[in-house]
C-alpha cells in the first residue's frame, strides 16, 4: 500500500513508481511484503528529490531477503535532500511478530542518519536489531554529529544472538542516544530487555541540554534509577515533559521532591508506581482474595489498604510550598494511603500552578476538590490569588464567567472575594450585572413616573 501525503486514499503501485520519477511525490507509504520489488521502487525514489516523509512498514511474510534489501532502500531514502521524516515498523497485530531471525543491522540505522543530514523525525516501532559493540560507538558518533534531529521514537529490542553473542544490553542504545545535541524529543519504549538500564545512562539522558520531553513509560526504573534522573534534574533548565514507570520508594520520593523544589521547567510529570508495600491498617476486616474489581471510589473502600506508606508526602509538600512551574501531574500504579490524598489536597489549595492532577484511588469527595482547584487554576486563578497581585475586579468577573456553570467553583470564588457581592458604588465598567441592575432600576423609575403623572385637559 502506498500513499501521498496530500491524499487519504491509498494509490496503486505504478501511480507510485510515477509520482516518485515525476517528483510529485512527497510523502510515500509503503507495505513491505515478501513479493514487493523493492529495486523498482528504490529506482524510483533515486531521482525524485521532493520527498519529505517516508513510512516502511514491516509485514510478517517479510524474509531475509527483503529485510535485506530494505537495508539498500533506507539508504536511498535517507539520501532524498529534503527527507524530514522517517519512519519504520510492523503493521503487525498484537499476536503477531517478525521472524526473530531477521533483524535491522546497526550499521544500516548509522548509514540512515549519516545521509539524512536534514532528517527531523526518527520512528523505529516493534524493529529488532543487531549489531556490535563497535556498532554501538558507530552510533553514538553519528547521533552525536547529527545537528538536526528533533525527535526520536523507539519501540525496538536488541536480537537474541546480539544479546547472547556479545553480552550487550539496551543499555548501550539509549546511552548513544544520549550523546544528541539536538534531540528535543525521546520516546523509548523497548519491547524486550537484555539487561537493565544503568543508573548512570539514566542520569546522563537528563543533563541532554537540548531535550524537552523524555517518554520512558515501559522501561520499570528501579528507585536508585529515579534518584540519578531527579538528581540531574534539579539543575535542567530545558526538560519540560517526563514519563517514567519506575519503583518508587522513600529514597526516590525524596530525591524527587528535592528535584521539584530546585528545578524551574518542568510542565509534566507522569509516574507509573510499580512500587507495593501492601498492609492492612485493620486487623478486623476480612479479605477475600478472590473477589475482582475493588476500587477507591469509597471512603470506607480507602482505609482498608494502603500501598504508599505516606512516601509521596514530602512531593506533596515541595508543590506546596515551593514548585511553581508543574502544571500536570500523574502518579499511578500505587494507590495513596489517606493521609497522602490530604496532602495533595491541602497542596492544591496553595498551588496555582497545577491544571491537571491524577492520582490513583481517591475517594470521591477528595477527587472532586481537586477536580475543583485545578478547574480554578485552569480558569487564571494565579492572577486573582497570588501575594502582590492586585487584581482589578473586572478580572475576577472574567473568573467567575469561565467557571459559571460550576457552583463550588463559584462559591469559592465568592467566599474568598466577598466584596464581588457588594452592589453598591460600583462603575458600570466594573461589572456588567451592576449595568444590568441599574438598568433596571432605571426602567422602574421611568415606570412609577408615568404612573403618577396626571393626565392633561
Amino acid at each position: 500500500m502506498t500513499e501521498e501525503a496530500t491524499r487519504d486514499a491509498p494509490i496503486s503501485a505504478p501511480q507510485l513508481l510515477d509520482s516518485l520519477k515525476d517528483n510529485t511525490a512527497s510523502h510515500v507509504r509503503l507495505e513491505l511484503l515478501s513479493t514487493t520489488n523493492l529495486a523498482e521502487i528504490q529506482a524510483a525514489i533515486e531521482v525524485n528529490t521532493s520527498l519529505q516523509h517516508a513510512e516502511l512498514l514491516l509485514d510478517a511474510s517479510c524474509d531475509k531477503r527483503t529485510i535485506q534489501d530494505m537495508g539498500s532502500l533506507l539508504r536511498s531514502i535517507s539520501s532524498r535532500p529534503n527527507l524530514r521524516q522517517m519512519a519504520l515498523k510492523s503493521n503487525l497485530a498484537d499476536d503477531e511478530q517478525l521472524s526473530p531471525r531477521y533483524a535491522l543491522p546497526m550499521t544500516t540505522l548509522v548509514a540512515v542518519l549519516e545521509r539524512a543530514s536534514g532528517l527531523q523525525i526518527l520512528h523505529l516501532g516493534d524493529v529488532q536489531l543487531s549489531g556490535n559493540t563497535k556498532d554501538f560507538a558507530s552510533l553514538e558518533g553519528v547521533i552525536r554529529n547529527h545537528s538536526s534531529l528533533h525527535e526520536l521514537s523507539c519501540t525496538c529490542w536488541l536480537s537474541e544472538q546480539t544479546r547472547m553473542a556479545v553480552g550487550l544490553s539496551i543499555d548501550p542504545l539509549l546511552r548513544a542516544i544520549t550523546a544528541s545535541r539536538s534531540l528535543q524529543s525521546l520516546s523509548f519504549q523497548p519491547s524486550f530487555f537484555g539487561g537493565d538500564l544503568t543508573n548512570v545512562t539514566l542520569g546522563m539522558l537528563c543533563y541532554v541540554p537540548t531535550l524537552e520531553s523524555i517518554n520512558i513509560s515501559k522501561c520499570h526504573i528501579p528507585d536508585e534509577g529515579m534518584i540519578a534522573m531527579a538528581t540531574a534534574m534539579q539543575s535542567n533548565k530545558i526538560l519540560r515533559e517526563l514519563q517514567v514507570t519506575c519503583r518508587l520508594e522513600e529514597p526516590g520520593c525524596l530525591a524527587l521532591a528535592q528535584c521539584l523544589r530546585q528545578n524551574a521547567s518542568l510542565e509534566i510529570l507522569s509516574i507509573h508506581n510499580t512500587y507495593s508495600n501492601i498492609h492492612i491498617e485493620s486487623t478486623n476486616i476480612d479479605i477475600d482474595i478472590t473477589k475482582s474489581g475493588t476500587s477507591g471510589d469509597t471512603e470506607d473502600d480507602s482505609d482498608e489498604t494502603t500501598v504508599d506508606d505516606d512516601h509521596y508526602l514530602p512531593i506533596a509538600l515541595t508543590l506546596q510550598q515551593s514548585n511553581r512551574t508543574l502544571q500536570e501531574l500523574t502518579m499511578h500504579g500505587t494507590r495513596l494511603c489517606k493521609s497522602s490524598q490530604d496532602a495533595f489536597v491541602n497542596t492544591l489549595k496553595d498551588n496555582y500552578s497545577l491544571m491537571k492532577v491524577s492520582l490513583l484511588g481517591l475517594i470521591d469527595s477528595l477527587q472532586k476538590k481537586i477536580e475543583m482547584y485545578c478547574r480554578l487554576n485552569r480558569a487564571g486563578r494565579r492572577n486573582l490569588m497570588e501575594t502582590g497581585r492586585a487584581a482589578p475586579r473586572q478580572r475576577w468577573v472574567e473568573t467567575l464567567t469561565q467557571v459559571a456553570g460550576d457552583l463550588d467553583c463559584l462559591f469559592y470564588l465568592l467566599s474568598t472575594k466577598p466584596s464581588l457581592c457588594d452592589l453598591e458604588n460600583m462603575t458600570m465598567d466594573d461589572d456588567p450585572p451592576t449595568l444590568y441592575k441599574r438598568r433596571m432600576e432605571s426602567e422602574d423609575t421611568t415606570s412609577d413616573s408615568s404612573k403618577k403623572k396626571p393626565r392633561s385637559a
